[in-house]
């Protein structure tokens, strides 16, 4: 019940974006290093390639890493054991897109409509609150979430961020 109050009222208040510079793939490392205890009790493997150039990125790096959380959390619950989690970087003058894929059990076109409702949950024991805040923390920083999913083949959800604040 608590992370359900703590989860609503940090949707329902406006959250102003702390930004600051930071390197986009120290903070994926450094997100994955936090989760890698999860992904080595589910026997999931996760990847991650980026460029060698460093990738600097004006954000809020607590949102964003809560961001990546929630999404990585998403793909993790979403593989079998031996499941594959990809996080990939790439960027341009302008934009950098961190794209997360996973093979898992993948979502239909009703709930792939629905994803990112608050309170829409596929998960026997979910919220439904995860991508919701999430979404809603990127379209404060001026960005967009794209998901592409195949039932029983797998997520793809790309996050495109402007690298300098407009």
């Amino acid at each position: 019940m608590d992370k359900l109050v703590s989860q609503f009222v940090l949707m329902a208040k406006p959250s102003f974006p702390d930004r600051k510079l930071f390197n986009i793939q120290e903070l994926v490392q450094e997100t994955l290093l936090f989760m890698e205890s999860q992904f080595i009790i589910k026997n999931v493997s996760a990847q991650f390639l980026h460029e060698n150039n460093p990738i600097m990125l004006h954000a809020d790096p607590l949102q964003i890493k809560q961001v990546l959380i929630n999404i990585l959390q998403n793909a993790l619950e979403a593989v079998d054991e031996k499941g594959m989690i990809l996080v990939s970087l790439e960027s341009d003058l302008n934009y950098v897109k961190i794209r997360i894929e996973d093979n898992g059990i993948g979502l239909d076109e009703d709930e792939l409509g629905q994803i990112l409702n608050p309170f829409f949950t596929t998960k026997e024991n979910g919220l439904g609150l995860g991508l919701s805040v999430s979404y809603r923390i990127i379209e404060n920083h001026g960005g967009t979430i794209d998901i592409t999913s195949d039932k029983y083949a797998g997520t793809t959800m790309t996050i495109t961020l402007p690298l300098l604040q407009s």
